[in-house]
């Protein structure tokens, strides 16, 4: 029975390996702001827009086809990713708000 059971948790390890390389292959955006060029800034700030509107659109389309039930695992993840990326567009407009003031007040 033991044998059994140690070659089992040896798949397991093997099992719980793969995920974390999967982890590094997932596409990500650059997330620290403040070490991107202000033309970057300003071209991510556009697209996190069209983002956030994106994800408007797609979660009051579903709440039309669908209305929103207590348990609506779909809407509450639709509503996750539109928060996600209102914080991360209103993040890049206060770091483009941080670098005309110290340019401001740099001369």
């Amino acid at each position: 029975c033991s044998p059994a059971m140690g070659k089992k948790r040896k798949l397991d390890e093997d099992e719980e390996e793969q995920p974390k390389g999967r982890k590094e292959d997932k596409k990500t955006r650059v997330a620290n702001f403040s070490e991107m060029s202000l033309d970057r800034l300003l071209e991510r700030e556009v697209e996190l827009a069209e983002e956030v509107r994106q994800k408007q659109k797609e979660l009051s389309d579903a709440r039309r086809v669908k209305p929103l039930l207590y348990g609506n695992n779909e809407a509450r993840q639709m509503k996750t990713r539109q928060l996600r990326a209102e914080y991360a567009h209103a993040e890049v407009q206060r770091e483009i708000q941080r670098r005309f003031k110290a340019k401001e007040e740099s001369g």
